[in-house]
Order: structure tokens, then sequence, then C-alpha cells
């Protein structure tokens, strides 16, 4: 194990900072999606899947871009599942980008969010 004690604080990742008191948390949570799961190729492969079968093309860039912001409406207001959050994203994508959504489409997010990939340069980047 490497001794990062003698790092100055600031070069110290916040794991090993000596002001953390870790015996006071009872549980730890970790945002995996984007730091430990590669969403975006995720989201894209899944995007890509529903366009094609409508014939549809846009920029990956683009694509994401337009999932934040559908994810963003979808996600206002009141709680929801996130399976209807997702749903409610392709139906904005499927709105942006001028197709009907068929069932499936619409349960393409949510059937495939669990086979998220572990990302290849996971936290420190």
């Amino acid at each position: 194990m490497t001794n990062l004690t003698g790092l100055a604080p600031a070069a110290r990742p916040v794991l090993f900072n000596d002001h953390v008191r870790f015996d006071r948390f009872t549980h730890l949570s970790f945002d995996c999606y984007g730091t430990l799961i590669d969403w975006e190729t995720g989201i894209l492969a899944v995007l890509r899947s529903v366009l094609e079968r409508h014939g549809v093309a846009a920029e990956d860039e683009a694509l994401l871009r337009l999932y934040a912001r559908r994810e963003a409406e979808a996600e206002a207001g009141d709680y929801r599942p996130y399976r209807d959050v997702l749903r409610g994203v392709m139906t904005g994508i499927a709105e942006t980008l001028v197709f009907e959504p068929t069932d499936a489409d619409l349960d393409a997010l949510p059937v495939r969010w669990a086979d998220g990939r572990p990302s290849p340069t996971p936290w420190p980047r």
C-alpha cells in the first residue's frame, strides 16, 4: 500500500484526508454512473439501436446533450420511478427527432440500463 501521509493535503485524495473521521459514518455512498460505470457509451448504444430502427441519424455529442436535457425535464416535478423517467426521456427524444416510438423503444433505456459496463478508466482520472 502506498503511504500518502507525506503528501501535501491538497495532493491527497479525499479518502485519505486527515480531517475526515470515517469512524463517524455508518454508510458511504458512491456515484457509480459516470465514475465506475461508463454510462455515456451505454446510453449511446441504446439510443443508436432505437434511432437506427427509425432511420434517424444524430451525432454522439448532440444525442448526449439531448438525453441530458430530456432527463432533466423528465425528473422535474413529483417523484417517479426511474423506469418511468427513462421512458419519458425516450418519449422526449422521439418528439425532438420526430419519430413514433414503439413500446419496445420506450422500454429500451430501462431494460438495457442494467447492462452498464465498467469504465475503462475509473476514478481517479
